[in-house]
């Protein structure tokens, strides 16, 4: 085979994996992923009195209950102006003394947005921020009619919480935080929402299974449910972990659901399509073969 050959087999074979890859991306479809492990990245409310959940390159909307989402799956880039997929954390300002009052922000790669709702205001970086870590994900948590912002590491127990006076997103007053009186473990923690009414809505990533919990007040959460009952699951997805030995691979494979889900995918579909492009050599060859045979024996006639 010659090298020409040769060059022309591997850009053939690479993009019929970059095309798989793209399908795959396509296909799965972000609710039954939550259905699955109901992960998430954060969650947050806005002035107008709605909550957001966040997953990737998508957001969901959720009922007054809070016990439902609205509709199916949005874009972000679609509805949030700017905003980057894969969020990190997020927060409400709600004090009515605060020159921020009413507007959410969002945080992500040290770059912050600021909405209005869902109007885009301004962004910026966190770089002016006294002691804001560079590289780590963070929880941020926002007390009601308050202006102090406090980030907790995610997934982190060693260090202590980084707290801000929040009335300006250039440079917060830095405020040192020894302790806490949050009700529940941090370490787990993906998103906190405070209400007007003092109810609390927590998210959390209990080995890799999203869960959640509406709480009256800050006494405490009694009883968690699955992310995945926010949202109407097929069957087929219901204790698909315990059922399913692809599931429990994926678990393993310590993947989030969609990048193992596409992985997978991409190489069943790239696997088949390159035993169609050599099937396709092979009958080309053979074909060749044949004429050259045929003009062989005519030419001796």
């Amino acid at each position: 085979m010659s090298l020409k050959k040769l060059k022309i087999k591997i850009i053939v074979i690479y993009t019929l994996i970059m095309f798989a890859l793209k399908v795959c991306h396509t296909l799965i479809d972000p609710t039954t992923a939550m259905c699955i492990d109901g992960e998430l990245d954060t969650a947050v409310r806005t002035a107008d009195g709605n909550t957001y959940i966040f997953m990737s390159k998508w957001f969901w909307k959720l009922n007054d209950r809070l016990d439902k989402v609205i509709g199916n799956a949005s874009y972000i880039s679609n509805h949030w102006q700017y905003l980057p997929n894969n969020i990190e954390t997020s927060f409400y300002i709600s004090s009515k003394t605060n020159p921020l009052n009413g507007n959410t922000f969002f945080i992500q790669n040290n770059i912050w947005f600021k909405f209005n709702n869902q109007t885009f205001k301004e962004l910026g970086n966190t770089g002016n921020w006294s002691l804001f870590p560079k590289s780590h994900p963070l929880l941020a948590i926002s007390q009601v009619k308050d202006s102090f912002v406090v980030f907790y590491f995610k997934h982190h127990s060693l260090f202590n919480p980084i707290g801000y006076y929040f009335d300006s997103p250039y440079i917060p007053e830095y405020k040192a935080i020894y302790s806490h009186s949050i009700p529940f473990n941090t370490y787990k923690a993906e998103a906190l929402l405070s209400y007007d009414n003092g109810s609390y809505l927590l998210f959390i990533d209990d080995n890799r299974i999203g869960s959640h919990c509406l709480m009256k007040d800050s006494s405490g959460c009694t009883t968690y449910r699955q992310n995945s009952d926010l949202f109407e699951c097929p069957d087929y997805t219901k204790n698909l972990f315990k059922k399913n030995r692809f599931v429990r691979f994926w678990y393993w494979s310590g993947l989030t659901l969609r990048q193992f889900a596409i992985i997978f995918s991409a190489i069943l579909i790239s696997l088949t399509l390159i035993l169609i492009f050599f099937i396709f050599l092979v009958v080309m060859k053979c074909r060749q073969q044949f004429v050259i045979k045929f003009n062989s024996e005519d030419s001796n006639h």
